[in-house]
């Protein structure tokens, strides 16, 4: 006895789940049906691609204004430095603090610098 349902088909097979169940062809689980985007026609079982933004790492290209399919954003603890044009790319680089340096006892400390150079002294403690 034939099964009535759709069958099911592997990596780099003909699929097609447009059809009447009885003669459908799915994917496996983990793969999608790749097809040209018309309606109704065949397509190929490829490995399922992540919809949303791609994780880069240090010195490459990112832009995170793109639709998410198409974005690129930096992996945690780097930032995207651009041109500070509006979507324009950048490259992902370490992110640098933005604030006064916080150093304690026996350290350094020099609070009349611009913040992003000043360092000050953990609290409780005076320069």
């Amino acid at each position: 006895e034939q099964a009535s349902g759709p069958k099911r088909v592997g990596k780099g097979e003909t699929c097609n789940g447009s059809l009447p169940p009885q003669f459908a062809t799915l994917c496996e689980d983990g793969l999608t049906c790749s097809n040209s985007g018309m309606p109704g026609a065949s397509g190929v079982c490829t490995e399922e691609q992540a919809s949303g933004p791609k994780k880069v790492g240090k010195g490459e290209k990112c832009n995170g204004s793109l639709p998410p399919q198409f974005a690129t954003l930096c992996e945690d603890g780097l930032t995207c430095s651009n041109s500070g044009m509006p979507g324009a790319s950048g490259v992902c680089t370490e992110e640098q603090a933005s604030g006064p340096k916080r150093v304690g006892k026996g350290e350094k400390c020099n609070g009349s610098l611009p913040p992003q150079f000043a360092t000050l002294c953990e609290d409780g403690l005076t320069c």
